[in-house]
């Protein structure tokens, strides 16, 4: 459960959350402790205990918190789904059509493996939703480098 606590060096209230792992993690949830309207106090805590709750749902899904990953779109941005993510991004890795289209390929799999999931919004995606990926992949006759 996510717990929050002052930091002696710091104006902020800190979250404390258990990752996937169960390792203790703590990150800065910027929000004042003490802001200088003292009405806000109580508002403030329950924003940084709120704040909390979300980045230990975020470790345990396996989207660390505050990682490059969550920032990338801003509000206004539209997240593409996962299909058209990957597609753009083959297009714009470089290379000849022979390793575009061996990128496809390896996308396809992938594609069939998440099914209809292929669909939803790349930030919808988390790591439970690619368990079992590396089997999968395998039952296609895929061995992995140096086996």
């Amino acid at each position: 459960m996510a717990s929050i606590n002052g930091k002696s060096d710091s104006p902020y209230w800190w979250a404390w959350f258990r990752n996937a792992a169960g390792k203790q993690c703590s990150k800065s949830t910027k929000i004042l402790r003490e802001p200088t309207d003292s009405n806000l106090t109580q508002g403030n805590r329950e924003a940084a205990m709120s704040k909390a709750e979300e980045f230990e749902r975020q470790e345990k899904a396996g989207v660390p918190a505050g990682t490059a990953a969550m920032q990338v779109f801003s509000p206004l941005m539209e997240i593409p789904p996962f299909k058209k993510f990957t597609r753009d991004w083959i297009t714009g890795v470089g290379g000849d059509v022979k390793y575009h289209n061996k990128l496809s390929g390896y996308f396809d799999n992938i594609d069939e493996f998440l099914g209809d999931k292929v669909d939803w919004q790349i930030s919808r995606l988390h790591r439970p939703d690619f368990a079992g990926l590396a089997q999968f992949i395998s039952e296609k006759g895929y061995v992995p480098n140096g086996a």
